[in-house]
């Protein structure tokens, strides 16, 4: 029922590597702060404001899904340290 990635609030959970948020609204910057075990996000539908750094320093995050149209969010590669990110946007 998370609707709110608070920045910082997840950080360093090298156990994580998939998540799954299917009623996030927002993610703020940083809020997946260094979570290095991370590889896959799906980000819904429902999530209407990205931070372009939610995902700094989450430096295996290799896939990002995103129930949206490209260019809803702001640039979100750009400084968050993630050279190879693929983002996947699920509608045209």
């Amino acid at each position: 029922n998370l609707e709110t990635v608070e920045s910082r609030s997840i950080d360093d959970n090298s156990g994580m590597t998939t998540i799954i948020m299917p009623k996030v609204k927002t993610i703020k910057s940083q809020g997946f702060w260094a979570s290095y075990g991370l590889k896959t996000v799906f980000i819904p539908n429902s999530c209407t404001s990205l931070a372009a750094n939610a995902f700094s320093m989450c430096g295996n995050l290799t896939n990002r899904y995103i129930d949206n149209v490209e260019e809803t969010f702001e640039d979100i590669v750009t400084g968050s340290n993630l050279p190879n990110v693929n983002v996947t946007y699920l509608r045209k």
